[in-house]
């Protein structure tokens, strides 16, 4: 993936060419999950959100300008900060979140032998495996939602990001919180926006954890799945489908698939006409026959359902 970058007083602007296909607006629509999610903006043109990037929150405006064989974005820093290297920094981030240089090539070649895979790699061609900024973000997303809606558990991080959110500089958009700040943050504050106080604890304790060094998310990176898994669901806070979602989402372990999650077994079962009595075991197996993709059968299952409320076209 190759930038242009070009650059004025008021803005900063550069382009980038992910591996094709592409399509925004359905990674979008992936980190989103949901239309009451008020991180991560979609207003069919625009991608917009607040990133931290050293130490200070800026908005970055994301618009695909062409897509098919060559697709291309434009990325916009609407009022930059005077930073060194904030270019090379914002692609690292972009192509992270976005997944841009991700070559799904094998697995459309292996859905052509699946008709189920087919039907979803052909109607949502172009999606990438997107990822959030931090492991550390992810966790507290995941934790968010456990034994809620995902509904309810965006509400929560909406209040969350309004509440420590570092704000940037021309919007009303707030970044997702460092770990500096919620380490600083106390039970009570949390528990006032509707978190439980073991799901308070869970995020202020791993926050805590980051800043001290005592957790370093970031070296669990090249373990092998089992490890990781094993490594993870060492830690207050994380299960199964906490380590699994953060593994996908997290770390960018695209075949992993969170089973546990009832949203995802539902949606799953759902578009596959499978057994509503299918206990975890039986769904795994299921899971299992798309390996080494099971992630993107969860992301395209997750597309397919946006797309039946009518917010996916």
């Amino acid at each position: 993936m190759n930038s242009r970058v070009k650059t004025c007083a008021s803005k900063l602007q550069f382009e980038l060419f992910p591996i094709a296909p592409f399509r925004l607006d359905l990674t979008a629509w992936v980190l989103k999950r949901r239309p009451e999610d008020e991180l991560h903006q979609w207003d069919g043109e625009y991608f917009r959100r607040v990133f931290v990037v050293q130490g200070t929150a800026m908005l970055i405006e994301v618009k695909q300008v062409a897509s098919g064989a060559n697709p291309r974005l434009q990325v916009t820093v609407p009022h930059p900060p005077r930073l060194n290297n904030l270019e090379e920094d914002l692609i690292e981030i972009l192509n992270q979140v976005l997944g841009l240089n991700i070559d799904l090539t094998s697995f459309y070649e292996m859905s052509l032998r699946e008709p189920r895979l087919a039907e979803l790699a052909i109607r949502f061609s172009g999606v990438k495996p997107p990822r959030f900024p931090s492991v550390f973000e992810c966790f507290v997303c995941a934790v968010a939602c456990q034994q809620l809606s995902l509904h309810v558990g965006i509400l929560l991080l909406n209040r969350l990001v309004e509440t420590f959110g570092q704000s940037a500089s021309g919007t009303q958009q707030r970044a997702f919180p460092q770990p500096s700040i919620l380490a600083r943050a106390d039970l009570d504050q949390l528990k006032a926006m509707s978190f439980s106080t073991n799901k308070a604890r869970y995020i202020i304790e791993m926050a805590r954890a980051i800043e001290t060094g005592e957790i370093k998310l970031s070296d669990y990176a090249n373990l092998s799945d089992a490890d990781l898994k094993a490594q993870l669901t060492g830690i207050r806070g994380i299960g199964n489908w906490t380590a699994e979602y953060m593994m996908l989402r997290g770390y960018g372990k695209i075949d992993a698939y969170p089973i546990d999650d009832s949203g995802a077994r539902s949606k799953l079962k759902k578009f596959l006409a499978l057994n509503s009595d299918m206990d975890r075991q039986e769904l795994q197996a299921v899971v299992n026959l798309w390996k080494p993709y099971s992630g993107l059968l969860y992301f395209h299952v997750l597309l397919y359902l946006l797309a039946e409320e009518g917010h996916v076209k």
